[in-house]
């Protein structure tokens, strides 16, 4: 998989899943200029060298590695699609952490400093557009976080004193018809649990700690010790 640090969330996302599931996943920088779609993130595939799209890539998560449906987590993952997706963007674009701790990671071209300008802040344009389709009546912070904080409340009472939310199998074949490495056994992390991971882990990492996010995330210890587990899990093991 090739991608640069504008990637930030996407990664912390799609590719610990992979991980989890494809242990032979690799990450390597890239720039637009190798992708053959002008976009990235994007995956070769090594057995046929097939070029997935971003676009592409939620499909080919969910399709080659047979996620069975969840209904329990459906309902939660939309929560994290919608109140903490929406927490998430204001924070890391519309306030000022995004001068400070997120203009640094995007892609910037080198040049004249207007472009430089014109491409960081297309970012917070495109954005700040996603939002205001969002929310009609006009972005509101304290509507925002008011969501948001009631969406991590939810999911850190799902998740109790559990290691993960729901410990899917994702499948009882043999590994040998799939290209990836499926958990037969046990509770593992899912879909839900890498959602999760990803806003929680990325907004502790990249936002100031005194940040309205990083303290609305602060209060709920058992969602940061699941972080840290799935880090642990995938990235340091």
């Amino acid at each position: 998989m090739a991608g640069h640090s504008a990637c930030l969330f996407w990664f912390a996302d799609s590719e610990t899943f992979l991980r989890l599931q494809w242990k032979e996943c690799v990450v390597v920088p890239g720039s637009i200029h190798s992708s053959p779609s002008g976009q990235l993130p994007f995956l070769i595939l090594p057995s046929t060298n097939d070029i997935i799209p971003l676009h592409k890539l939620h499909n080919l998560i969910v399709s080659k590695f047979e996620i069975p449906a969840n209904p329990r987590a459906t309902i939660f993952l939309n929560l994290v699609d919608t109140k903490i997706h929406s927490a998430w963007v204001y924070a890391h674009f519309l306030t000022d952490d995004f001068e400070k701790k997120v203009v640094p990671l995007l892609a910037v071209p080198a040049g004249f400093s207007a472009l430089q300008y014109l491409v960081r802040y297309s970012h917070r344009a495109a954005r700040k557009k996603e939002l205001e389709k969002r929310f009609i009546s006009g972005i509101r912070q304290d509507v925002i976080y008011q969501d948001a904080e009631e969406a991590f409340g939810a999911l850190s009472t799902l998740l109790s004193n559990h290691t993960y939310f729901f410990g899917e199998r994702y499948d009882q074949s043999p590994p040998s018809k799939h290209i990836g490495r499926f958990f037969d056994a046990g509770r593992e992390p899912g879909l839900l649990d890498v959602a999760v991971f990803a806003y929680v882990f990325t907004a502790v990492a990249t936002l100031d700690e005194k940040s309205k996010l990083s303290e609305m995330i602060s209060k709920f210890e058992n969602l940061n010790r699941h972080a840290r587990s799935i880090y642990q899990k995938v990235y340091m093991a």
